[in-house]
């Protein structure tokens, strides 16, 4: 390919990666994978085009963030403005190893969530998971000897390498990016297989019967996925939807009660981005720090909704708007409905309205012990 040719495609990339990268900041690692790749087919101009054509946007986004952050160190703070700050509050060097160990369990159930649908939440499940995700790796791994490495193979290692020591498990959201190519190496490994079966089959009785389990073992993986697959789209998912249906439904009545009796009162919400945009009103929602998670300490997780009003009082908030929905993204059932019990038992919130699945309470001035008229609606 012609020197120009190569300059021109490497601008084009370049630009992509950085509309990439002020889309999701996974794209990152292009900004680093796509300039070598390039210098390691000596296409030096190319990989400098390439750097060149990235950098600006990567640098424009970080200087107006480090320009507009906070400054503050409280784990709201960090978890809304700053992913490295909330990293390093949350992962010291002594937790890597657990957490490396947790998260590679947390990459190959991510990558077969991706092909079968919650395969990674029973304990056969998991053992199925890591079967299905090593051999996309294999197959990934073969197609770069067979046809060359790529760009998204590099891309691939360093974003990998990334969820390994990050503060949360990487689930099928995580491994999305690498989803093309973990499909690809699956689909070279099953006809890997497909070769080696062939190969069985002609050399006598007993390899036959090899080769008739694994065709029988991989059509029964195959149906086995197929089933659940489709559970999960006719039975599951309309299930979901409907659960989140329910909950707008209450929350929008609460909404409208919000408005007329809570003044400019500030408000803890598990989901505040949507409550803000519903009502208008500031809200802050309590992160749920991993490492408790990452140790299995059941009461270490607890801990931070039994201190809830001392949580609202640093964060300045008035009222706290719970819903049968919350902490779905971050807590088990049991956890979830033992958080419910701890703050249905607090006795520093008073509960103003409740109706359906939502409820509103405010948080007792630290001087009076009254008690407001419950409201229900």
């Amino acid at each position: 390919m012609a020197a120009p040719t190569w300059s021109w495609l490497a601008l084009a990339a370049g630009m992509l990666g950085a509309a990439a990268y002020l889309i999701k900041t996974a794209a990152l690692p292009l900004l680093v994978v796509g300039p070598l790749w390039l210098i390691w087919r000596r296409q030096y101009r190319s990989g400098a085009i390439f750097f060149c054509a990235m950098l600006p946007a990567v640098a424009a986004w970080m200087l107006w963030a480090g320009h507009h952050m906070t400054g503050a160190r409280d784990i709201v703070s960090l978890y809304y403005t700053n992913y490295l700050g909330y990293q390093i509050y949350n992962i010291g060097w002594r937790d890597l190893p657990l957490v490396m160990w947790k998260n590679l369990d947390g990459i190959f159930s991510g990558i077969a969530g991706l092909l079968i649908f919650d395969l990674g939440k029973s304990t056969f499940g998991m053992h199925l998971s890591r079967f299905l995700a090593i051999g996309a790796i294999v197959g990934v791994v073969r197609l770069a000897r067979t046809r060359g490495v790529t760009p998204y193979h590099g891309f691939a290692a360093v974003y990998t390498a990334v969820l390994l020591v990050w503060h949360f498990p990487p689930n099928e959201r995580f491994m999305l990016p690498l989803f093309p190519l973990l499909l690809a190496g699956l689909g070279s490994e099953l006809a890997h297989l497909g070769c080696v079966i062939r190969g069985a089959w002609r050399q006598g009785a007993a390899n036959r019967a090899v080769a008739a389990c694994m065709i029988a073992g991989a059509a029964t993986l195959a149906g086995f996925g197929i089933v659940t697959n489709a559970g999960a789209i006719f039975h599951e998912f309309p299930g979901i939807i409907g659960q989140h249906r329910a909950v707008l439904a209450s929350n929008r009545a609460a909404f409208a009660w919000i408005a007329q009796h809570t003044g400019n009162g500030a408000f803890y919400a598990y989901d505040d981005p949507v409550f803000f945009l519903y009502t208008g009103h500031h809200a802050a929602s309590l992160p749920v720090a991993p490492m408790p998670f990452y140790r299995e300490d059941r009461e270490a997780i607890l801990d931070p909704f039994r201190n809830m009003p001392a949580f609202a009082r640093e964060q300045r908030l008035d009222y706290l708007f719970f819903t049968a929905a919350d902490f779905h993204r971050d807590l088990p059932e049991a956890e979830r409905a033992e958080v419910r019990r701890i703050l249905a038992q607090e006795p520093e919130m008073v509960c103003e309205y409740s109706w359906g699945l939502s409820a509103v309470y405010r948080l007792k001035p630290t001087d009076t012990g009254s008690r407001p008229l419950l409201i229900r609606y």
